[in-house]
């Protein structure tokens, strides 16, 4: 990459944080995985792909607004999150007790566009592969009842991926952030065919080394979702997303401007028992509003398979009925019955047919 070309792509993504988000990605992760944690204690793996790909446009003017200044920005970002979670089987505030951890191979990739009057238009482009930021989830509570699911999760992302603000293009973020997760599903139907579902994550993040802090964000993913029999579920799904304070660096860096964006989409997931158990959810999410960010779409898919799964034992077999024996022919009376002083009770002799 030539140096011009360098450099304009830093300066064309170095606007880019007012245009992104933290570290959480919503639409990306099976709805039910976040609002119901698995009943049965065990090991659970999962492999969990995400494309995302999304567009963004600033419009700027130069020389008193006599030069119009357009720039069009294009995001793919590639992940392959690989997860571990561990039900414990141990019990906290009436709750199955788990955690988990996650571990993302990132492959993110943009092209920039500048437009200055009638100037021939620049463009620049690049992509970068490694570890990303892991997401360690110490704390994992989840209740189950008759009519609902419910999980509680808190975790922190650490900034296990390469940042360099000399950079244009990162697979980590370059901060850390704590993150709160709620979601919960409501069962319509007495046969749980039918469940309302909804999961907020709010991401209180840190500064970067710079000094650069992206604000604090909250993502609520939400879903209605069908089972249709033992295997296949479907579901119309969709995300909002808002950063609650804007973006500040150390240098007085202050845009007052907060993004957010809201989609819609849906999933279809199936288990085959036979497989081990094998679960596999495909996913996919349109952003249709968008404000001070990419606006694009997203698409899941995911493979969760359980690696120790400790089922309930199953009762002992109740034991067989024995056999009744036929009862006995009753013997022809022998002139007594039973006594009711202790001495036999002579039978009158039956009176003589008639001829």
């Amino acid at each position: 990459m030539s140096r011009l070309r360098f450099l304009f792509l830093a300066l064309a993504l170095l606007a880019a944080p007012a245009l992104g988000q933290a570290h959480y990605q919503p639409g990306a992760f099976p709805l039910d995985s976040l609002t119901n944690m698995p009943p049965f204690p065990g090991v659970y793996f999962s492999e969990n792909m995400i494309y995302y790909t999304g567009q963004a446009q600033l419009d700027r003017t130069l020389l008193n607004g006599r030069v119009p200044v357009t720039l069009n920005l294009d995001a793919n970002i590639f992940a392959a999150n690989q997860i571990v979670m561990w039900q414990t089987g141990e019990k906290l505030l009436g709750a199955d007790y788990g955690a988990m951890i996650l571990l993302p191979l990132m492959q993110p990739s943009a092209g920039a566009q500048l437009d200055v009057g009638l100037l021939q238009a620049r463009q620049a482009g690049g992509s970068k592969f490694g570890l990303g930021d892991a997401l360690i989830v110490p704390l994992i509570l989840g209740w189950h009842g008759e009519k609902y699911d419910a999980m509680f999760s808190y975790g922190i992302w650490a900034p296990t991926g390469s940042y360099s603000s000399g950079v244009p293009l990162n697979v980590g973020r370059g901060f850390w952030t704590n993150q709160l997760q709620l979601g919960g599903a409501y069962y319509l139907d007495d046969e749980r065919t039918w469940s309302l579902n909804a999961a907020g994550t709010y991401e209180a993040d840190s500064s970067r080394s710079n000094g650069f802090n992206p604000g604090n964000y909250f993502s609520l993913d939400w879903g209605v979702r069908k089972k249709l029999d033992d295997q296949w579920t479907i579901g119309l799904t969709g995300y909002d997303t808002w950063q609650l304070n804007p973006a500040s660096a150390g240098f007085g860096f202050n845009n007052q401007i907060t993004n957010q964006a809201h989609a819609v989409g849906g999933e279809v997931s199936v288990t085959i028992p036979e497989a081990n158990f094998l679960g596999i959810t495909l996913k996919f999410s349109h952003e249709y509003d968008a404000y001070a960010r990419f606006q694009g779409d997203v698409a899941s898919l995911t493979f969760s398979v359980p690696i120790d799964m400790e089922l309930p034992s199953a009762p002992p077999p109740a034991a067989k009925p024995t056999e009744s024996k036929p009862a006995s022919v009753p013997a022809e009376p022998s002139g007594e019955v039973a006594p009711t002083s202790g001495e036999p009770v002579q039978l009158s002799e039956p009176a003589p047919e008639q001829p």
